[in-house]
């Protein structure tokens, strides 16, 4: 059982002396008297059989509240996902600043009708999207335990795929794209915890929706989220300065005190 400056800080109260274990992780016996001024040993300094047994204790215990952190903070395994928004809408992602992803692009995907709100094929999309090949949405890959993400685009290594959708819209007289046409470039980034834990959440409801589809790996579910480490933003996408709290758990007293205040 190996102990660190944390653990040996949260029993610093419990034993005379308290210093950096030695290069094994042991712990020292001590062969100098309690008020000895000369330098311990290196390591924890206990003057009874019975206060050795006690930091063990509590050292284990603290050692497994830490395993179980970071246990549950991978139990969330990688996963994939792509846009595929039922209106052929772009998503916007609140918890990665300035991520806008291309949905799948079908002649197929209904319209709300604006009188009965019924979902609709509309004629002129049927008519124009109809003769273009069908797009593929952008993927977002999620590593929790990493906190890493990846943003691909299918068509940016697809040239075949891009040169056929280009000579399809000339066609069309809709536009004109004379130059090559090229996907999205690969995106890459880490993120805190707490933003990591939003956009689970966000990706979530996403896929609850039928906005996002699953694609590789286990589908997540909001109990996985729960269980990250951190908490969850407020407002992740908020770009200008405000007085609200950073995490959902402080807003309702934040509200309490502004209606104390009599704002």
């Amino acid at each position: 059982m190996r102990c660190n400056h944390h653990d040996c800080a949260c029993i610093s109260k419990t034993f005379r002396y308290v210093n950096v274990p030695d290069n094994r992780g042991q712990f020292m016996p001590s062969d100098r008297g309690a008020g000895s001024r000369s330098r311990p040993h290196r390591g924890l300094i206990f003057t009874s059989r019975t206060e050795l047994r006690k930091a063990r204790t509590i050292i284990m215990a603290a050692t497994m509240e830490r395993e179980r952190v970071e246990t549950r903070s991978v139990a969330l395994q990688p996963f994939t996902v792509v846009c595929d928004h039922k209106r052929n809408c772009d998503c916007l992602l609140q918890s990665i600043p300035g991520c806008r992803m291309r949905t799948a692009i079908s002649a197929s995907k209904p319209i709300i009708d604006n009188k009965t709100g019924e979902p609709m094929l509309s004629p002129g999309q049927v008519r124009h999207l109809g003769q273009l090949p069908q797009t593929p949405g952008m993927h977002l890959a999620i590593n929790p335990a990493k906190l890493a993400y990846e943003i691909s685009d299918p068509l940016y290594a697809d040239e075949d795929a891009c040169e056929r959708l280009r000579l399809a819209i000339n066609r069309t007289n809709a536009a004109r794209i004379t130059g090559k046409l090229r996907g999205v470039a690969p995106q890459r980034g880490t993120l805190d915890v707490h933003r990591m834990k939003t956009l689970c959440r966000e990706i979530v409801w996403l896929l609850d929706s039928g906005d996002f589809q699953i694609v590789k790996g286990q589908r997540p579910t909001l109990d996985d989220v729960d269980e990250l480490p951190g908490n969850y933003l407020l407002n992740p996408g908020s770009v200008v300065q405000n007085s609200q709290p950073t995490f959902e758990k402080d807003f309702p007293a934040w509200v309490e005190r502004l209606h104390a205040s009599g704002g």
